[in-house]
């Protein structure tokens, strides 16, 4: 504990200069990932996380279109009856949503909440701004206090895993077996972080036990929803009567030319009050019960929106759905698919179908950059420096280099890497040769080969009962040495790529 790292959950960043947080010990990040590669020094442990007890009531139930039951041995969504797209699977009242606004400000009902609920002291508010700041961390303690104080939910907080399995509770020797020297690091980032969020906590408030806090951490990170909404108020009723009244009054203008106006008046002040009310929503992020059961699949169409008039948050199916099927729900967002990297870090499990295949290469640059193996002109050394110089700050930084497959086949680097080999290669063979060599030391550097994965992968699935972390390292590692082979091959394979 004590590592002066910290940041939010989504994003590793370094706290801005300024005022120090007190710890007991302060050890710098360089330390941290010395410790990870092998230096003497002691590798941060994150302890397994502990939910609250909580007594079994009567099942949770929000319609009769769906229930909560085990599928292939996971907890999922399941319809009791054939539906239709488009049709209403499920619907929240608001006050069933455990919810925060994104954007950080002081003096908000949380921190009194926190205070008298969880004696979370107001100091603690006080802390780093990119710890506080960070809304998964409010809503993990929005949560911690709804445990404690809303009895309505309590057969949903049952229902709640004990523990996702995310690699930031593994071991070290657990970690490395993913073997992905880059993925480690993030993850040896997200057990700083935690750690540093931890004593923080455990210092303000004397009535919260570590592995508690660890619990609401880990299920918000997991399953929480982000999106624009407000709670009800009179803007929807408002905006309600304008739109009926402005339809409804030129009907009865056949013979009044002042309704008429009045009506096309009232239409007109719906729509605006329409937009005032749409620029009042804020981002906030939230615990949706019942919807967050929903597990993960690339493509799904069911949904989950808020709907104003109603004040309530509602699943609707995306497409036909027959009795005894699961609902599916996409975990990507617009715009952006999640590797496999990040839904085992954040999620816990790996996708072998995934469509966005992608692996961070940054260890093997020192060969490929290597002048005596590919005959770097000595007139080049000093561009070949600096360009060895800005890829290592990019690693740092979470960048890096990117190869990625998409759905076709087709193997690419990110743009600013190609760029930079291009200075140093002119040649497109050649260039070509090189990215291939990247990808095939990338695989002669793991120590074992994707056949004996496969032999041990299915050695763990005959166990009874099997290894979950070392059949996720296992899946995970096959998933990437894939790519990797499919990446040098078809690098070699089309003269008109890189």
């Amino acid at each position: 504990m004590g590592i002066g790292f910290v940041g939010s959950f989504g994003g590793l960043e370094r706290a801005r200069s300024g005022r120090k947080v007190e710890r007991k010990r302060k050890v710098s990040v360089t330390m941290v990932l010395s410790d990870f590669l092998g230096a003497a020094g002691e590798y941060p442990i994150v302890p397994s996380p502990v939910a609250p007890v909580f007594p079994r009531g009567d099942p949770l139930v929000v319609d009769t279109s769906v229930k909560v039951e085990e599928v292939d041995g996971i907890r999922g969504l399941v319809v009791t009856k054939d539906v239709e797209k488009g049709d209403l699977l499920a619907s929240l009242k608001r006050s069933e949503v455990i919810s925060v606004e994104r954007k950080f400000s002081r003096g908000s009902p949380l921190e009194e909440e926190a205070e008298r609920v969880l004696f979370l002291r107001r100091s603690f508010w006080g802390e780093e701004l990119r710890v506080v700041g960070d809304w998964r961390l409010r809503l993990a303690l929005k949560l911690l206090i709804e445990t404690r104080t809303n009895t309505e939910l309590l057969p949903y907080f049952a229902l709640l895993p004990k523990e996702t399995g995310v690699p930031v509770f593994w071991n070290r020797t657990e970690v490395t077996e993913l073997q992905h020297f880059e993925l480690q690091k993030r993850i040896l980032r997200q057990k700083v972080q935690w750690e540093t969020i931890c004593e923080l906590i455990m210092q303000n408030s004397s009535a919260l036990d570590v592995r508690e806090v660890l619990w609401a951490m880990d299920i918000v990170r997991s399953r929480a929803f982000s999106g624009e909404f407000q709670q009800r108020s009179s803007l929807v009723a408002t905006f309600a009567a304008c739109w009926t009244a402005g339809l409804a009054l030129p009907l009865l203008s056949n013979v009044n030319t002042d309704l008429s106006l009045a009506g096309t008046v009232l239409f007109i002040a719906g729509i605006l009050v329409t937009e005032a009310s749409g620029k009042r929503a804020r981002r906030r992020g939230f615990l949706a019960p019942i919807a967050d059961m929903m597990n993960h699949f690339s493509g799904a169409t069911t949904g989950l929106t808020y709907d104003a008039f109603s004040d309530s948050f509602q699943v609707r199916a995306g497409e036909k759905i027959k009795k005894g099927s699961e609902v599916l729900f996409d975990y990507n967002e617009k715009g952006y698919s999640r590797p496999n990297d990040e839904l085992l870090q954040y999620y816990g499990f790996v996708n072998e179908e995934n469509k966005t295949r992608t692996y961070l290469i940054c260890d093997t640059l020192n060969q490929f950059f290597d002048e005596k193996r590919f005959g770097v002109p000595r007139r080049r050394i000093r561009e070949l420096k600096v360009t060895k110089k800005r890829l290592k700050r990019r690693s740092v930084d979470g960048g890096g280099v990117v190869l990625s497959i998409d759905v076709d086949g087709k193997a690419s680097f990110n743009d600013r890497f190609i760029n930079l080999v291009k200075k140093l290669e002119p040649s497109r063979t050649r260039r070509r040769q090189l990215v291939a060599h990247i990808c095939r030391r990338e695989l002669e550097q793991m120590p074992t080969t994707i056949e004996e994965d496969r032999i041990i992968r299915s050695n763990l699935r005959s166990q009874r009962p099997p290894n979950p972390r070392k059949l996720l390292a296992v899946n995970y590692r096959i998933e990437n040495k894939r790519l990797l082979m499919e990446a040098a091959e078809y690098f070699l394979r089309n003269d008109n790529e890189s």
